[in-house]
């Protein structure tokens, strides 16, 4: 995934693109996302819409304990980057 504003990567924005990855040849295949129904809204509209579609539809989605697992990954990410233990198993996993 590129962009020029990392930190809206939850949300996305237009110059954002991604790229599937083939480690086997080494190569990088750009997609794109069909926003179909969703093409007249905001980006951040467009991720609302599909969570409450799904939601209405019985489908999983995000809620408060996937929340916390994720903060919790970035919380240990960090750390790691401070304390240099990339290669212990991670915690928020046990």
């Amino acid at each position: 995934m590129t962009g020029q504003m990392m930190a809206m990567i939850s949300i996305g924005t237009e110059k954002m693109t991604l790229s599937v990855h083939d480690f086997g040849k080494e190569t990088a295949e750009k997609i794109s996302v069909d926003d179909g129904e969703y093409a007249g809204l905001h980006l951040a509209g467009r991720n609302v819409a599909r969570v409450y579609d799904a939601y209405a539809d019985g489908q999983w989605v995000p809620d408060w304990e996937h929340a916390t697992k994720i903060h919790a990954l970035v919380t240990e990410v960090f750390g790691r980057d401070e304390d240099g233990s990339q290669y212990v198993p991670a915690k928020y996993t046990q």
